[in-house]
Formats: structure tokens, C-alpha cells, sequence
């Protein structure tokens, strides 16, 4: 349910980063992009590229990133399941900032203590095919067998095989 349905308010990626101080120890639901997995001896931190989220909860990678984010989990989370690339959806608390140094820059990112977290599976492409009933994800152009000359009637114009 914390993922499906957003805190009230909910604070965005941005009002955390313009006052953290005074948004510290309040739920938050954020998603993104796997960046790195770190166990650590108390913990997992998971370094995510913050994108907003659908309606669904999903990150939406095709929109603009904002920055970074920690999530941290007092529970074990497997590297090789946990993934770089894929995306997930945490709901917690925001608990303070940490400093990162990356490149000769150094960024202060929000941690976010996780009460529940989602790892969303990878979308498959769909493919679209041009057959006679128009685009459709479930024919190919070998569903009805394929015949590149199908509609073109040489000199008469268009006919059906």
C-alpha cells in the first residue's frame, strides 16, 4: 500500500534538497535507477538516479533525473538481485544527507531509510507489425504466412492472393 499510494504531502526530490532540515524524518515515496549496491556490516545502501514516478509508482527514466539518492535498508539486499540498471520504488523516512564525491565535485545526497521497497521488473520492447488488420503487438508479418507481393498487382493495381 506505502507504494501505490503517495505520503501527505508528498515532498519531491526537490523540496528535500532546498530545506533538508526541515523535511528530516518525513515519509517520502521516491523511485529511480540502480546506480550501485553496497553491503555494508549493518546495512545495504543503495545509490539510485532519482525520476519521478507514474501514477503507478514506476520510475519514469524516460523523464529528466534530478540527482541522486540513498536508500538504506538494515536488511541484506543481493547485489546480483538488486542489479545496476533496474528500477525500484522505495517508501521510508528521508533521515539526513551524505556527502559523495564524484569526479572533483562533491554532492550532498538524501538518505532514505526504507520501510518498503519494490523492485520493478525489466520492461520487455513491445514490437508492433504491419499486417492487414493495421499495427497490432500479437502478428507478425509470418502469422499468415508472408507474401511481400500480397497487394501489389502488376499492371492492374491492388488485388488479394
Amino acid at each position: 500500500m506505502a507504494l501505490q499510494n503517495p505520503p501527505v504531502p508528498d515532498l519531491t526530490y526537490q523540496d528535500i534538497t532546498m530545506q533538508p532540515n526541515g523535511h528530516l524524518n518525513r515519509p517520502v515515496r521516491w523511485g529511480g535507477t540502480i546506480l550501485e549496491v553496497r553491503n555494508e556490516e549493518q546495512y545495504t545502501q543503495i545509490e539510485v538516479l532519482y525520476y519521478p514516478l507514474s501514477s503507478s509508482g514506476r520510475p519514469q527514466s524516460n523523464s529528466a533525473t534530478e540527482g541522486r539518492f540513498l536508500i538504506q535498508s538494515p536488511r541484506f539486499l543481493d547485489p546480483a538481485v538488486y542489479q545496476k540498471d533496474l528500477d525500484i520504488t522505495v517508501a521510508g523516512l528521508f533521515t539526513g544527507e551524505s556527502e559523495k564525491r564524484i569526479g572533483n565535485k562533491t554532492l550532498k545526497i538524501p538518505i532514505i531509510q526504507e520501510n518498503t521497497l519494490y523492485l520493478w521488473p525489466k520492461q520487455q520492447p513491445q514490437y508492433y507489425y504491419w499486417n492487414e488488420f493495421g499495427y497490432g503487438p500479437y502478428y507478425s508479418p509470418f502469422y499468415f504466412g508472408f507474401r511481400p507481393y500480397r497487394y501489389y498487382g502488376y499492371p492492374y493495381g491492388r488485388y488479394y492472393w
